[in-house]
């Protein structure tokens, strides 16, 4: 038997981590002749079971049943009433104050009508209910919360243009002098292009629910002149939440613009007492798409934004990278499965956050530690308002801007959220 079935949207997965079972996703407690209460990671096979009165709810047969779901701890989110001839049922969306009678020959039937609906006069009260779940659930799929597609995106930007730890020319203060004829350069005297990929894997703490998340960041560009560049990228995520799979991919097209290069602006070049002072600033354009069957959830969005980056470089030795973000996506319908998915999303995400970095191999600058926090707040309703994630690694540049970075980062947020990841930056420079 068919239900719902909403957008589902491709995602990379690679090098997962486990972690302990807590509390399956979802839940439905099934009253008629008696009291039954099953759990599972896949709503569409829970509600099967409820409505058929199969599988866990075999018990409820020839009764009249109510059917209550618990949805990634939502409670009460979804009731279905079915009479005992199972010709009848009742689909209600409490939170929306939402109720609607389908009467058929039997529950399959009903089912497949339950099915319509939602795929066709019912897809705006189901983006309606997928909204308000954003808004209360820390593990929802689309938005509220610090592994949901949104902030994945968001994530990515920010660590390319604002902080600029994924990006190019962030982490060699000692070369950053715009005079051509200094003793310390060799080659080139700047990046032109560069190429960046950066897998990661780590487990996720979401309230009550438990899960890995493992994917890869990828990500080019080339600089036209000194002044300005071009770049595009995207992020791939697969995320496991107890046994629920969910996919995320976002891509971006940036116009990095050096609105002051990178520039020596006092102390003595040859003791290694320089100073360096930089600033960038990028706007651009964003999109992307996440989804899960077993979730029944679902969506795209397009937005933009802005990030800048400060970089303050201290003699050979030494330099700190000021980042700040804001991003804004709204959501678009969606096509699949032969029918339109409507996406009710509205959000902006705010980043802001500070890393310094230090080279332990004098002369010459090519290995280095950092360490940092950055600060994320979606700046409209979500399950998790906020989080905070300090950040370190260590890294070997290799040729001018090319270098392996590895860095660890926890990410924790208030409603009782915590991640930690790890993950492998690799910058290719030409």
């Amino acid at each position: 038997m068919k239900f719902f079935r909403p957008a589902v949207f491709a995602a990379a997965a690679s090098c997962a981590i486990g972690s302990a079972s807590a509390d399956d996703l979802f839940s439905i407690t099934a009253v008629g002749s008696g009291t039954v209460t099953a759990t599972g990671d896949s709503v569409l096979d829970l509600y099967e079971d409820a409505i058929e009165t199969t599988g866990a709810f075999s018990s409820l047969s020839g009764s009249a049943v109510v059917s209550t779901l618990n949805y990634a701890g939502v409670a009460d989110a979804v009731r279905i009433t079915v009479n005992a001839a199972g010709t009848s049922a009742t689909l209600e969306f409490p939170g929306l104050g939402f109720a609607r009678v389908f009467a058929g020959t039997d529950a399959n039937n009903l089912a497949d009508q339950i099915e319509d609906f939602i795929q066709d006069d019912g897809a705006e009260v189901y983006a309606d209910f997928l909204e308000q779940i954003r808004e209360q659930s820390v593990a929802a799929v689309l938005d509220g919360n610090p592994f949901s597609t949104t902030a994945i995106g968001a994530r990515h930007l920010f660590d390319l243009y604002g902080l600029g730890v994924s990006g190019p020319e962030w982490a060699n203060p000692g070369r950053f002098q715009t005079s051509p004829d200094s003793p310390k350069r060799k080659g080139p005297t700047r990046t032109i292009a560069w190429f960046e990929v950066t897998p990661s894997a780590g487990g996720v703490s979401a309230g009550p629910f438990d899960g890995f998340v493992g994917g890869v960041d990828v990500a080019g560009g080339a600089f036209v002149n000194k002044w300005l560049g071009f770049a595009a990228g995207g992020s791939f995520q697969y995320l496991n939440v107890e046994g629920t799979d969910i996919g995320h991919a976002v891509g971006h097209f940036a116009v990095p613009m050096k609105l002051v290069p990178v520039t020596q602006v006092g102390g003595d070049e040859e003791v290694g007492t320089q100073t360096s002072f930089g600033l960038q600033l990028t706007p651009f354009f964003s999109g992307g798409s996440g989804g899960s069957l077993d979730a029944a959830a679902g969506g795209s969005f397009v937005g933009g934004g802005v990030a800048a980056n400060v970089h303050l470089g201290l003699g050979d030795r030494v330099s700190v990278n000021w980042g700040s973000q804001i991003v804004a996506y709204e959501g678009i319908d969606s096509i699949y499965d032969d029918f339109e998915f409507e996406t009710e999303l509205s959000q902006s995400i705010f980043s802001t956050g500070l890393v310094a970095t230090v080279f332990i191999d004098q002369p010459g600058g090519n290995v280095f530690i950092d360490g940092g926090i950055s600060y994320f707040t979606f700046l409209n309703d979500a399950a998790v308002d906020y989080w905070i994630s300090p950040e370190v690694g260590v890294g070997v540049r290799i040729y001018r801007d090319s270098r392996v970075r590895a860095s660890y980062r926890p990410s924790f947020g208030n409603a009782g959220y915590e991640a930690h990841q790890g993950s492998l930056n690799l910058v290719f420079a030409f």
